[in-house]
């Protein structure tokens, strides 16, 4: 059964919250697997503008020195947010293995244009944050 585009905040998506790449996918949707190269190519894109990112700052860092932890969670935000938008206090919680701190201060919500994204947040803290004790 074909993948359809579906509705978000954030315009029509399909597959993985993927923005639809092409019009045709209206009409006879993508199959799974065409869903996972698609997210795969667009993680292998948003991996290298990380590391870009990460190694043009003042203070740099190196992504391949990190856990993998640290790298799974600064790639999941950047491919949501983009690699550029990941904030300060954020990525100084990541690099601090400061999962506490960033449940505290709230520093992973992502939005949907002025609201939170319930969904994004909801599956973040998920796969990240639960079981962490709160301060």
């Amino acid at each position: 059964m074909p993948m359809l585009p579906y509705s978000t905040p954030q315009g029509r998506r399909i597959g993985a919250r993927q923005a639809v790449w092409d019009n045709a996918l209206y009409a006879s949707g993508c199959t799974p697997d065409e869903a996972r190269e698609r997210l795969c190519a667009e993680l292998n894109q948003t991996l290298a503008e990380l590391k870009n990112a990460l190694a043009d700052r003042k203070h740099v860092v190196d992504f391949a020195q990190l856990d993998l932890r640290q790298q799974e969670c600064l790639l999941d935000f950047a491919q949501t947010e983009g690699a550029a938008a990941i904030p300060e206090t954020f990525l100084a919680a990541v690099l601090a293995n400061d999962w506490p701190k960033i449940i505290h201060d709230h520093s992973y919500v992502r939005y949907a244009g002025h609201a939170p994204d319930h969904p994004r947040n909801k599956a973040f803290a998920e796969r990240w944050l639960n079981g962490m004790p709160l301060r």
